[in-house]
């Protein structure tokens, strides 16, 4: 999840969305995370 975010900032979109699907895919992230990484993703 942090990696998505520093390839968000670094306007790396492609990256940040493969990092930020992986992140979901690892099912490690609690509720809370889990939205915030959703709606990261919606917003790319």
């Amino acid at each position: 999840m942090g990696y998505g975010i520093s390839l968000q900032a670094a306007q790396r979109t492609d990256d940040a969305r493969d990092a930020f699907k992986r992140a979901l895919e690892s099912r490690t992230l609690n509720p809370e995370l889990q939205a915030f990484v959703q709606q990261k993703l919606r917003g790319l």
